[in-house]
């Protein structure tokens, strides 16, 4: 998403993947998810900036992981590439399983948060 390769990410997803974006819009399928990321990344008005935290993963069991990220999306109009127009940040939660030797997007939740996190750490409440 940073090189607007879309191609590539959706290299990433599992054929009949599911999204949930930030807005809580559902997509179904990799055809689907790829209309969304190119329209995301080929709009002929407006840019963005993204930039994502380190992932953590948690691996549930040798062919299941969970991983979260931190991230960021700073919409701009092309001809004013200084003046942000939408400050966007959040947390993107994946599923992906392990089919031979090779890992695969198969939901993917992304949700609006208060603050951009370099690392995801737990939160310990006393």
């Amino acid at each position: 998403m940073k090189n607007k390769d879309v191609n590539s990410v959706m290299l990433q997803f599992d054929d009949d993947a599911t999204w949930i974006n930030s807005q809580g819009y559902f997509f179904e399928g990799k055809e689907e998810l790829g209309r969304f990321h190119r329209m995301l990344a080929e709009n002929d008005s407006l840019d963005y900036y993204y930039e994502a935290g380190d992932p953590r993963i948690r691996l549930v069991d040798p062919r299941f992981a969970m991983v979260y990220y931190s991230w960021k999306m700073f919409w701009f109009d092309r001809s004013n590439r200084t003046d942000t127009l939408k400050r966007e940040i959040g947390l993107m939660t994946l599923s992906a399983q392990k089919t031979g030797d090779r890992w695969r997007w198969i939901a993917v939740t992304n949700q609006h948060t208060p603050w951009f996190y370099e690392r995801i750490d737990p939160v310990f409440i006393e």
